[in-house]
């Protein structure tokens, strides 16, 4: 099939002519960030939506083929400038803006422009006589002509579309990667012309968005009208809005600017270029469009938990969704933890989240992908990178202020050590060097990112083990250190099972240390401790987690199964190097099911309050009804006093059911206990949803809170030894 479809495509190109289905196009609308809907009825203005072509499959999917092939890479690269920076591989936003910082911190004086529906305005016609002037075939230049000056697109919007497709032959089709090169050839002829004048040293276009930094606001200013001028002769529309003038001194730039004559609501101290805030001060406030952007990150991150999906998959698709909103962009600010845990704190409830695990344990396994703070630090470091490996010399000048102060104190924080200007180590050997003339300057970004996430990884890890004076986990695995292969075994063992991921985490509290938390909150009620026994062989003392995995002889233990000598294995279930694969599974495995077990005979024992408090409620409630009908009440309060009875005898009858256990229930209903007439199903059924706040209701949200995850009625792991009769019941 492939293979006709380039042989069509062959002769399409030959011929300079396309099938007219391949003009066919859907318009999806995207509302714009900040734009408001309108009071009266919610309706959004379509100028603040952007309309997104999406051509056909197979146009889109020869345009990427034909924009790799290397003669199409050759070519791009023969006319392409240095000072374009969208529509060319290996050039990201980020590197970008890295060039207006250092001219920033230079003291230099900065403008941004930007158009207004510049894709709209701008002809076809022109970008395809361009294309044939640089080079491209008259063939290919024609055949994409023929599909922009024949678009029928189809418009959409709130799953809407209409029936009469709309006829647009002056247009750019925004979607289309022919397009973004179209844009760079229009402003490829201004480019040339303002680059030969004396005003601006540092330039930066980046599609339609364009920036440039000069020695003093006059030739700022110049240079600004100069491109006003080629606009119009274009005919594309300047977005007066976005017209804005920058000094790292805000006293300075207001004084100069209005000498040369710039609006005042041009001068700003804090525009945004690209999706960066120009703001380089340490220790700044947050401004409002970074306050906007992390709290629309955390937003997504709470929609993702309500998806009918598994707990790992929720997981996934809220880091997929708010990291890269919240992360992006934190160039002249350097980022800490506590910058995005509200937004941090959202994506871990969409996933396993144990309340007793270890804060840091559980960043550690829940990846790098879902930590804002360290993608934010990964994504300067990785501009760095890139800017460095297309260029061929420094990122920039060394230095402690601005976009560079970012990235050291990112990577400080992540562990690694600065030995050099540009370069760093970690504390597990790997090397971090930005200058291409090093040998050790790596020329793929695998290594860069592995080495960064182990540094990471290991100070999750050494902050876990630092916690002495509040987890005994910690304190009993001090002679334990950070070993990356165990690291990547064990996260691979974890899988999607939320009972594996809290045993690592070290979320599993054995009855001893639950009985110790009961206590304390008994003695601040001014009531008794509890003395709670190990559900299995009914120790009244020592019921620690090394008892409940390892010693007791009635857990059920495989005996098979032999104790790890690996304090890290032993105690939350670490995979080690040494064993094999099937025996660290093994030990997870029955660690997670030993927790799973444990928390069920703990809902049990919570869930059995007693059952005087109860009976006394509904012994209350009947008193009540018999009194409301000794004294000749009307009839309606007789029924309302008997139906209060009614309820209450229902709950209690409900609590008691509730309580029994899961095999109990179904041995019940299987004998014919559990059926009962319609009325009274339905008085089950209603008092049930009134009594959410019954004591019962109390206790497993207790639960809850104590072990981390909701209860379980049913234990589904698969055991690999049967539990001896009568031990679990």
């Amino acid at each position: 099939m492939w293979e006709a479809i380039a042989a069509m495509f062959r002769d399409c190109e030959r011929l300079g002519l396309a099938p007219e289905d391949l003009a066919n196009a859907r318009q999806a609308h995207i509302p714009k960030e900040g734009k408001d809907v309108r009071e009266t009825d919610g309706a959004l203005h379509a100028a603040a939506m952007r309309p997104i072509t999406v051509l056909s499959a197979l146009w889109r999917v020869w345009g990427r083929a034909r924009l790799r092939n290397s003669d199409t890479a050759e070519w791009l690269e023969s006319w392409l400038q240095p000072e374009i920076c969208g529509g060319r591989r290996n050039v990201d936003a980020l590197s970008s803006v890295i060039q207006l910082l250092e001219a920033a911190c230079d003291n230099k004086f900065i403008a941004t422009f930007d158009y207004s529906l510049a894709f709209d305005f701008t002809s076809p016609k022109l970008a395809a006589e361009i294309f044939e002037w640089l080079g491209m075939p008259i063939g290919t230049a024609s055949l994409i002509l023929s599909v922009w000056e024949s678009q029928r697109r189809v418009l959409q919007y709130a799953g809407e579309a209409n029936t009469n497709p709309e006829e647009v032959k002056t247009s750019l089709p925004q979607g289309d990667p022919w397009s973004l090169i179209a844009m760079a050839v229009v402003l490829l002829l201004p480019l040339l012309d303002l680059r030969r004048g004396p005003e601006t040293t540092d330039i930066m276009l980046y599609v339609d968005d364009r920036a440039w930094a000069s020695t003093n606001a006059s030739d700022c200013m110049n240079f600004g009208r100069k491109w006003k001028d080629w606009s119009s002769r274009l005919g594309l529309k300047e977005n007066e809005t976005k017209e804005k003038y920058y000094h790292q001194n805000y006293a300075l730039a207001l004084e100069e600017f209005a000498k040369v004559g710039a609006p005042p609501k041009t001068i700003s101290g804090a525009p945004a270029l690209l999706g960066v805030e120009l703001a380089p001060e340490t220790g700044r406030p947050f401004t409002d469009k970074e306050k906007k952007k992390l709290d629309q990150a955390a937003l997504v991150a709470r929609k993702a938990r309500s998806l009918p999906l598994p707990v790992s998959r929720r997981l996934r698709i809220a880091a997929a969704k708010a990291v890269p909103k919240a992360a992006y962009g934190w160039l002249c600010e350097a980022p800490t933890e506590q910058m995005f845990a509200k937004v941090e704190d959202s994506i871990a409830r969409a996933g396993p989240n144990p309340a007793m695990g270890d804060r840091d344990l559980k960043k550690l396994f829940r990846g790098h992908s879902a930590s804002p703070y360290f993608m934010a630090g990964q994504q300067v470091l990785m501009a760095a990178w890139r800017r460095a490996k297309r260029s061929k010399a420094l990122p920039g000048i060394w230095r402690d202020v601005g976009w560079v102060h970012t990235l050291c104190i990112f990577l400080q924080n992540i562990g690694c050590l600065e030995v050099a200007a540009w370069r760093w180590t970690t504390r597990l050997g790997g090397i971090i060097d930005l200058d291409p003339s090093s040998e050790d300057f790596d020329q793929t970004s695998g290594a860069v990112g592995h080495n960064t996430r182990e540094a990471w990884r290991q100070t999750l890890f050494e902050r876990w083990l630092a916690r002495t004076d509040a987890r005994i986990d910690s304190r009993q695995c001090q002679a334990s250190a950070y070993n990356e292969q165990r690291c990547t075994l064990t996260r691979k063992l974890v899988a999607n099972d939320t009972h594996r991921f809290a045993v690592v985490t070290g979320a599993s509290v054995s009855p001893q240390k639950f009985e110790v938390m009961l206590s304390r909150k008994n003695r601040r009620n001014g009531r008794e401790p509890n003395t709670i026994l190990y559900p299995w062989c009914k120790e009244v003392r020592g019921a620690d987690w090394e008892h409940m995995v390892w010693k007791c002889e009635a857990s059920g233990k495989p005996p098979e199964l032999a104790t790890p000598t690996d304090l890290l294995q032993r105690r939350l279930g670490w995979a080690s190097a040494a064993r094999t694969r099937a025996y660290n599974f093994a030990v997870l495995d029955w660690m997670a099911e030993v927790r799973q077990r444990i928390l069920e005979e703990r809902y049990e024992h919570m869930s059995s309050a007693p059952k005087a408090k109860r009976t006394s409620k509904t012994a209350a409630a009947a008193k009540a009804a018999s009194y409301c009908s000794s004294n000749n009440h009307s009839n309606r309060q007789t029924e309302m006093g008997a139906a209060a009875a009614t309820t209450a005898a229902t709950a209690t009858a409900t609590a008691a059911a509730t309580r029994q256990p899961q095999k109990r229930k179904a041995a019940s209903q299987s004998s014919g206990r559990g059926a009962s007439a319609s009325g009274d199903q339905e008085a089950v059924m209603s008092s049930s949803k009134k009594s959410k706040l019954s004591t019962l209701a109390k206790k497993r949200k207790i639960c809850e809170v104590l072990n981390g995850c909701p209860p379980l009625k049913k234990c589904r792991r698969s055991t690999t030894a049967a539990v001896p009769s009568g031990v679990v019941n």
